[in-house]
């Protein structure tokens, strides 16, 4: 019986022990995976912290600039075809050194940047390998003069028209009119774009707020927004919508919508294109009824870039007008030599007639014989002749010329006050002459400025410049009153630079050339006309949208 026993222990104790031999063995296994998983998983991270280094380094730090001249030229590769991908750096070392990246770039079929950059981690054939793809647009706002642009908000009413026009062409109307080159845009976050009335837009537009449409307002051409779009009228847009927002239609849309939210349909509206967007509303079940092409509920909605947008109108920037104004002007002196008991004030009234030239202002009434400073500073190139006023006032039937046909004149007038010209008062600027007016103070051209050339523009010495140029460095804001103010029934050709105060333009007469504005108002029916040749126009000094370069689209990691 003791024996039976002992054996039986015997079993019992080599069985313990085998299990206990099998659960170290299977522990130990256990360890060993969890440690190569651990491995696996740190190697996979650390290779895709690659592969986004890479992005980061092509991108922000100045890679892209190596590429942005030529980037017109780059080939568009077929889908997955990376034998066309042009290669930027290969095997860049990363971190410790048992990293690195290289770095592909494309351009996709709808002409935006496509970076492939691809990590690896380890030992050269038991690498880890991680694949990040950047889709980035190239910003179209880095020149200033592409039309109407502003920071805050844009508002148009009435019949004025804007569009498009070449004055290097020749004057505007026939087939150098109703051109669509204009861009219509807003910068800061949250700003608006108003339409009313039947005013139309032939160009493109840029809201990075709401876009509001009313009366029978109509838009011919593209329309990209940030915002809600609604029409509150009975509206059309010849050309395709893309927003961030939901859109309401109650008209007409020919092109292709695209929204993030919603897209909601009136009786009697149409989508003639495709239509996208987390839902798709319309009055009736059949939707051929509302949408010619293919309408597509997606969850989450159409991927829309948007409108670059500023975070306040502190990052606006100010157009270059005050390192314009403090490099070349700050100094100038007063015109009345100091002289004068009420300051340096020219008012210009009754029948009075006066010209201004290099050499001085001349003429009848009280300003026979005054001895005025102008000075010749160069600017850019140029010799400029710079007067400087405390105030500028033009009313009654006055006649103010500045230059004279057989005597041009590059003129330069600073207001430190406000200015104001009323009245059947005429300010001419006779042909072959330029003025840039400086106002530091409000301006209101009431009775409007007459540019003997009749165009905004002309080319010196192989480059563009603007005959006539309003620069305001005055800040409008909670003044109650607009910063600039052009109406009358004359024609006003050239550029408004505005950064920090709204612009107005009413009457008959309407403006051909460029505005940039704070916020802007068009009304009356002479509206705006976009002169193409600013766009070929250099910035005023600094005077470029330092925010330009790329945008992300999006990124993602790929398979490997």
């Amino acid at each position: 019986m003791k024996k039976t026993q002992c054996g039986a222990a015997l079993v019992v104790s080599l069985v313990l022990l085998t299990i206990a031999l099998m659960l170290g063995v299977s522990s130990m296994q256990s360890s060993l995976m969890d440690e190569r998983l651990a491995s696996n998983y740190r190697a996979a991270t650390q290779a895709q912290m690659a592969a986004e280094a890479g992005i980061s380094e092509f991108v922000i730090d100045g890679g892209f600039s190596n590429i942005e001249n030529n980037f017109e030229d780059i080939d568009v590769p077929g889908p997955d075809d990376y034998l066309n991908f042009h290669t930027y750096v290969s095997g860049k070392e990363y971190g410790s050194g048992k990293a690195d990246y290289t770095i592909r770039y494309a351009k996709n079929s709808d002409g935006n940047l496509v970076v492939e950059s691809e990590g690896h981690y380890g030992a050269k054939g038991r690498q880890a390998k991680s694949t990040t793809m950047g889709v980035f647009a190239l910003s179209d706002t880095t020149q200033p003069y592409l039309g109407l642009m502003t920071c805050e908000g844009i508002s148009l009413s009435g019949s004025s028209r804007i569009d498009s026009y070449d004055s290097r062409k020749g004057p505007y109307g026939g087939s150098n009119a109703w051109g669509s080159e204009a861009v219509v845009g807003t910068q800061v976050a949250g700003s608006p774009i108003v339409l009313t009335g039947s005013s139309p837009i032939y160009g493109r537009v840029q809201a990075t707020g709401d876009l509001r449409l009313s009366g029978s307002s109509s838009i011919h051409g593209d329309v990209t927004a940030n915002g809600d779009i609604s029409f509150e009228g009975y509206s059309q847009i010849n050309g395709s919508v893309a927003t961030q927002g939901s859109i309401d239609i109650n008209g007409m849309v020919y092109g292709d919508v695209r929204a993030a939210d919603d897209i909601r349909l009136s009786w009697g509206s149409r989508i003639q294109g495709d239509a996208t967007a987390e839902n798709i509303d319309t009055p009736s079940s059949n939707r051929d009824n509302f949408i010619t092409g293919t309408a597509r509920e997606v969850e989450g909605g159409a991927s829309v870039s948007g409108v670059e947008a500023l975070g306040s109108a502190s990052g606006c920037g100010d157009a270059g007008v005050m390192a314009y104004y403090d490099d070349n002007f700050a100094d100038v002196a007063s015109a009345c030599h100091g002289n004068s008991k009420k300051g340096c004030e020219l008012k210009v009234s009754g029948n009075s007639s006066v010209m201004l030239t290099a050499k001085g202002l001349s003429g009848d009434g009280p300003h026979k014989d005054s001895d005025y400073r102008v000075e010749t500073r160069s600017v850019n190139g140029r010799d400029l002749s710079v007067v400087r006023f405390d105030s500028l006032k033009l009313g009654g039937s006055a006649d103010f010329v500045v230059g004279e046909p057989s005597n041009p004149v590059d003129m330069v007038i600073i207001v430190d006050d406000s200015i104001s010209m009323g009245g059947a008062a005429d300010f001419k600027i006779s042909q072959g002459s330029t003025l840039q007016i400086v106002a530091r103070g409000e301006l209101d051209v009431g009775s409007g400025i007459v540019v003997g050339d009749e165009k905004p523009s002309k080319v010196v010495d192989g480059e563009v410049v603007p005959i006539l140029s309003l620069i305001s460095t005055y800040h409008d804001d909670n003044r109650g009153k607009d910063g600039v103010q052009i109406g009358g029934a004359a024609k006003f050709y050239g550029q408004v630079i505005a950064p920090f105060s709204k612009v107005s333009v009413g009457g008959s007469g309407g403006l051909y050339g460029a505005i940039n504005a704070r916020e802007a108002e068009i009304s009356g029916a002479g509206g705006f006309h976009y002169d193409e040749s600013f766009g070929e126009m250099p910035a005023l000094a600094g005077g470029g949208n330092e925010n330009g370069g790329l945008k992300l689209i999006k990124m993602y990691e790929t398979d490997n």
